[in-house]
């Protein structure tokens, strides 16, 4: 199933860290952005087929804070995938949307 992706096109991609159960993290990278979920470039044959939800974790720019959200894969294409964030913490979602908000004017 592939999914239309309403969100930003990242300028600059950045590194994200997908976070499964134990010390399983895979990297990927970030190419496409918004307040609801984010598009990744990455191994996706690393997934088996009950791999539904997973912890990213991401630096927006020049800021040292980083994003933690829980998010669910709700598209896998042979390269990219796209999760859906189900949490984030409310201070996460204000620097997610502060960053989108300063991506758009700029």
């Amino acid at each position: 199933m592939t999914i239309a992706y309403q969100g930003t096109v990242l300028d600059k991609p950045f590194v994200v860290d997908q976070i499964f159960s134990g010390p399983k993290r895979i990297q990927a990278t970030a190419v496409a952005l918004s307040a609801s979920e984010i598009k990744l470039r990455g191994p996706v044959d690393l997934y088996n087929d009950d791999t539904r939800y997973v912890w990213l974790e991401f630096g927006l720019g020049g800021d040292k804070r980083r994003i933690r959200a829980l998010g669910e894969i709700v598209d896998m294409g042979p390269n990219t995938h796209t999760v859906r964030f189900k949490h984030i913490f409310p201070d996460h979602r204000q620097l997610l949307l502060d960053f989108l908000e300063r991506s758009t004017t700029n």
